[in-house]
Parts: structure tokens; C-alpha cells; sequence
């Protein structure tokens, strides 16, 4: 297998390093290659649409799940990002991966991008006082009324320790309201 793709703790979820190569004029690196991540899990992925996000220090996005794959890249600022595999046939149902990545104007080095399948919640928080550039590609087009889950930022059963405390977080009113996820799946806790 492609060594530049490595397995984390959740089935599924995969960090992409593609080569890095650094000069006097700056740096060039593919973030990732079809061929490789299809190798890698056994099937097709086909982005359709491309986004970006910026976010400001203190800003908390998620824990949004939509029905695609995503394949997301952070370039710039420091990020703490918090991944939930809350698929119900999931072995690593409930489990949460979690690392930080400095990409602010000081560090000069390879940029990571995960991949996380179709219903697996993705949320990060910006940490650093640069703002983070966040890229993702997804494999449907966004569609605001389609189906989706979002897990409440601060779900007790997830335990995520987030890397600034509560007070200084920006955290859209949406996702205030975003359901447990026990309240979702009661039947996977019972």
C-alpha cells in the first residue's frame, strides 16, 4: 500500500502526506491523488464540488456529518482538528481522532489532508492568531436541505478536549443546538 497514506485509530479515516519539495522560491507538494486514496480503500472517490473556509482564532466549526466523502486540507494557521466516527455499522463507532497541525506563516513543511468517509462527523477549531484557510473536497454537491447529522461540540460521550476553553470559543448558534449523540442513537447506549 501506498505509504503516504496512514491509517489512524478510526476505521476509515485516513491522514494523506503527499511528497514535499521545498526551494528558494518556496515549496511545491500535491495534496492528493485519486489513484492512490482509490487504492487504499478499495473503491471510487469523485469529488464534485470544492470549498473553502476561513476561520478566526477561537472559531469552533462542527461536528457536521454529511452523506459524502470528504477529503479536507488545512493551509494556513494552526488547527485543532476533532474527527467522530458516529457511523452506526462502524466497529469504531463513538471513537474520536484527534491532532494538530501548524501551518502559520513561521513553519515551512509538508501539508497533511484527511480523508473521511461518507457519515463520519469532521470539526476543527483555530487555535492559532492567524486565520485558517480550511480546503475541502466532498464527492456531492452541498445541498443545505439534504440529509446530514451534527453531534453537539461538547458531547459528554466524546470527550473531546478541546484546545481553548469554552469562553473564548465562537460557535455558531446552529451549532449550539446540535444534538448528543446518545440522543441520536439511543439504541447504540442502551
Amino acid at each position: 500500500m501506498n505509504d503516504n497514506i496512514q491509517e489512524t485509530s478510526i476505521k476509515d479515516l485516513f491522514i494523506i502526506e503527499r511528497p514535499f519539495f521545498p526551494d528558494d522560491r518556496g515549496s511545491f507538494q500535491e495534496i492528493w491523488r485519486s489513484k492512490d486514496l482509490e487504492a487504499r480503500i478499495n473503491r471510487p472517490v469523485t469529488p464534485l464540488q470544492g470549498n473553502l473556509s476561513v476561520s478566526y482564532k477561537g472559531v469552533l466549526r462542527g461536528l457536521h456529518a454529511e452523506p459524502m466523502d470528504k477529503i479536507i486540507t488545512p493551509l494556513t494557521g494552526k488547527v485543532f482538528l476533532a474527527i467522530a466516527d458516529i457511523r452506526t455499522d462502524s466497529p469504531t463507532f463513538g471513537k474520536t481522532e484527534t491532532l494538530t497541525l501548524d501551518y502559520t506563516s513561521t513553519t515551512s513543511q509538508p501539508r497533511k489532508s484527511l480523508f473521511l468517509p461518507s457519515g463520519m462527523a469532521n470539526s476543527f477549531c483555530v487555535i492559532s492568531d492567524e486565520p485558517v484557510l480550511y480546503v475541502y473536497a466532498v464527492t456531492s454537491n452541498y445541498d443545505a436541505a439534504g440529509e446530514k447529522r451534527s453531534v453537539i461540540w461538547n458531547d459528554p460521550d466524546l470527550a473531546i478536549q478541546w484546545p481553548l476553553p469554552e469562553e473564548q470559543l465562537i460557535i455558531s448558534e446552529k451549532d449550539k443546538l446540535n444534538p448528543t449523540l446518545r440522543s441520536l442513537f439511543p439504541e447504540k447506549f442502551a
